[in-house]
């Protein structure tokens, strides 16, 4: 399995037609909040990954294959609550186990597979380059006229 950039295309398979049908009632004008939610379900579940020190990050705001379900799962709750759209309680028990699976990840009971170009945590969110490094020496004469 690889990692995965989940994108709002996802989000909306992952509705039933009349989940569909009442999200496109619901989505007016510029109010939205598939993306916005989608972004924050991803970089949580990142989190849970990186709460496990044996657990490696890919590079960007993907995740693995495996846990594609469960942050949709997460997704979909969030979307339909924020816009006020009632939510079976099927896809409320969704949601906890979706929650209850990250929590496992968390605690190192679910293994995630290591991405291909792996870093480690420290790194995950920025990367930087050191462009040049040079080293200075002081001496009593040069601390002096500081």
């Amino acid at each position: 399995m690889s990692w995965i950039a989940l994108t709002r295309t996802n989000v909306l398979s992952a509705l039933n037609s009349a989940e569909e049908e009442a999200y496109n009632a619901a989505v007016t004008g510029d109010i939205d909040p598939a993306e916005e939610i989608l972004l924050t379900a991803v970089r949580e579940a990142r989190g849970h990954i990186a709460d496990n020190p044996q657990n490696q990050l890919a590079i960007g705001d993907t995740i693995p294959e495996r846990i594609e379900h469960h942050v949709l799962a997460i997704v979909r709750f969030r979307m339909m609550t924020r816009l006020d759209i009632s939510v079976s309680e099927d896809r409320r028990q969704e949601y906890r186990d979706a929650r209850r699976f990250l929590e496992r990840v968390s605690e190192g009971k679910v293994a995630i597979e290591k991405p291909a170009g792996a870093v480690d945590q420290e790194t995950a969110g920025s990367q930087i380059e050191i462009v040049e490094q040079s080293t200075v020496r002081l001496d009593r004469e040069g601390l002096d006229q500081l």
